[in-house]
């Protein structure tokens, strides 16, 4: 009786982890005060059976180096929580996603960070805030993991002003059993 209830194990991917790196791109304000920079993606997403969204917990990290002058830097660390809309389209899976996020800005560019100057806060500046992220991606599968590709905007909610950065992040992508076909079954 239950070998008749279940379904086929590949049909029912419902975690997967991934990482990823790539380039960030500053946007807005920041870009008067930072080069694009690079980043790292961590995360893992869980679905329901047969679904086309998911809910993933992504942590980012961002640094970007001084446009001009004396050498600074400034680090970006995030926390994103997204609901992921799928378009199943056989091995090629088109997505969105958007949600909330906890930003951690850590550097010795003041104007990049949103430090108002003149600042008793000592160097490095470190402040957190909240924001919010928003993407686009395509995700293409092979036998036993995917490759990756993802755009999203950060949003910073910093207090008397916000950071925008873009990264563009390429990785792999793997499903929960680690590494078991995942050939049919939503994405």
């Amino acid at each position: 009786m239950l070998a008749v209830c279940a379904a086929p194990a590949e049909a029912q991917e419902l975690i997967r982890g991934y990482l990823g790196g790539g380039v960030s791109v500053p946007v807005g304000s920041l870009a008067n005060d930072a080069k694009t920079g690079y980043d790292f993606l961590l995360g893992i997403s869980a679905r329901a059976p047969f679904m086309h969204t998911s809910l993933r917990l992504d942590a980012m990290f961002s640094e970007f180096t001084q446009q001009r002058g004396n050498p600074g830097y400034a680090q970006m660390v995030s926390a994103n929580l997204n609901p992921q809309y799928t378009f199943d389209l056989g091995p090629l899976s088109p997505y969105v996603f958007a949600g909330p996020g906890y930003y951690f800005l850590r550097g010795n560019l003041a104007p990049a960070l949103a430090v108002q100057l003149p600042t008793k806060d000592r160097i490095p500046y470190q402040n957190s805030h909240f924001g919010a992220d928003a993407g686009l991606g395509v995700r293409y599968r092979l036998a036993y993991l995917s490759v990756f590709l993802e755009g999203r905007d950060h949003l910073v909610f910093a207090s008397r002003a916000q950071r925008n950065y873009v990264p563009i992040t390429a990785g792999v992508s793997v499903p929960y059993p680690w590494g078991e076909s995942a050939t049919t079954g939503v994405p």
